[in-house]
């Protein structure tokens, strides 16, 4: 196994190095480099599918040309956007990658296993143990628990932490999301679950489970359910015995006793949360947040006609000056309100094709369903980002493999 294989098949559980403020690079993303600059230096031919053809014009529009379109209007410099903009291209590396290493082993439970399972495995071991140690030494609140982020709280995605010795475990968590690691664990659970003539890796689907429910998650735990209903469903068999169907019930019921009556819940949980969140007829701090957020957005997006079309422009400089707003806490809003008409129809397509290609492999199934189902609920309402390392990964591994296979043949 070269470094190239070992650094991108554990992508993301690599943290970052800190360069300013909240910008920092990847691990993965400095070994991108190195691997970009061997590939070119090559002068291998690049092929591409169409998929991701439609992505990386979506993003050129979304993340770099509306931020500066809106520098000329607003006359500043959208540094935020050219850098994301960089980082993105610098992913491509994985498209790259994942091409190639198809070829090497040409099994898709294989690479399940090697580029899925085990790193997700090594991430939440790893997880845990810092969330052991922190609670073994600090003692956290519930409060703190359930609406804090610093690293040991819960279990947080490594990659995008920040390498600092004088935090604990030497990481320091700037801002954390449990909806990012939700989105991995959903990708581990789709792969599984699509493997042809294979049953699912009992330890893998129980540890994306688990680390889904630790992250505190409610757009995560939500999406997970979602996911295993649907495969339910899809698999349900009307001829189930009477033990199976007894022992369903038997957990159900338990799991709703405990949860509605023990007095001795250790910790806070997804449940906790879930049912703080709907409480009192109102919303919690959070949630109450995101309405506010949106309805700002909404507002200033209506008010000029140019908005519309053309969007506040991705860059943070943008956003604020067109709306006195930092974030836009949804990702679907974020593309309508910044990149306009043009950038949600350049989206709209993207879901076309991959819809249109979701029959031709396993991997263009599998990126389908990842897409459909975080479209629901993490991309929608909780702001999972869309662009962020961990579906990044996703999106361009999946089509890589996928690409890769559809080709039958070196796909250089």
């Amino acid at each position: 196994m070269t470094m190239f294989d070992f650094f991108f098949r554990y992508f993301l559980v690599f943290p970052k190095i800190l360069i300013s403020g909240h910008w920092g690079i990847l691990i993965g993303e400095i070994v991108s480099i190195f691997f970009l600059l061997a590939y070119l230096g090559s002068y291998r031919r690049i092929s591409v599918s169409p998929l991701i053809v439609n992505y990386y014009g979506f993003v050129f529009y979304y993340v770099l040309l509306s931020s500066i379109i809106t520098a000329f209007h607003f006359v500043f410099f959208p540094a935020h956007s050219i850098l994301y903009f960089v980082r993105l291209i610098i992913l491509f590396a994985l498209f790259l990658w994942s091409k190639a290493y198809y070829q090497k082993v040409k099994s898709d439970r294989q690479l399940v296993e090697q580029v899925y399972n085990k790193p997700f495995l090594v991430h939440f071991t790893i997880g845990l143990m810092i969330m052991i140690a922190y609670y073994s030494t600090h003692s956290p609140s519930a409060n703190e628990i359930m609406w804090g982020y610093e690293v040991g709280l819960r279990m947080i995605p490594l990659a995008g932490l920040i390498i600092d010795f004088d935090s604990f475990f030497f990481l320091k968590a700037i801002s954390g999301s449990g909806n990012l690691l939700s989105g991995w664990a959903l990708a581990v659970l789709i792969v599984n679950f699509n493997l042809e003539g294979q049953r699912p890796k009992k330890l893998a689907v129980m540890v994306a489970v688990t680390a889904v429910i630790l992250t505190v998650s409610r757009g995560g735990f939500l999406t997970m359910a979602l996911y295993l209903t649907y495969v339910f469903l899809r698999s349900f068999d009307f001829r189930l015995s009477i033990k199976t169907l007894v022992s369903i019930a038997v957990f159900g019921v338990a799991l709703i006793a405990y949860f509605s009556f023990s007095e001795e819940t250790p910790l806070p949980n997804i449940f906790n949360r879930l049912d703080i969140t709907y409480q009192g007829g109102e919303l919690d701090g959070s949630s109450q947040g995101r309405v506010d957020n949106y309805i700002a957005l909404f507002k200033s997006w209506i008010g000029h006609w140019y908005y519309i079309f053309f969007g506040f422009g991705f860059d943070e400089r943008a956003v604020w000056l067109a709306t006195q707003q930092t974030v836009v806490e949804s990702y679907f809003l974020q593309v309508l309100f910044c990149s306009g008409i043009i950038g949600a129809s350049l989206l709209a397509l993207f879901y076309l094709l991959a819809f249109v290609s979701r029959k031709k492999n396993f991997w263009f199934k599998c990126f389908w369903e990842f897409l459909i189902f975080q479209s629901f609920i993490s991309w929608t309402i909780t702001g999972g980002d869309f662009l962020a390392p961990h579906a990044s990964y996703i999106f361009l591994t999946f089509l890589g493999f996928g690409f890769a296979k559809s080709l039958g043949k070196d796909s250089g």
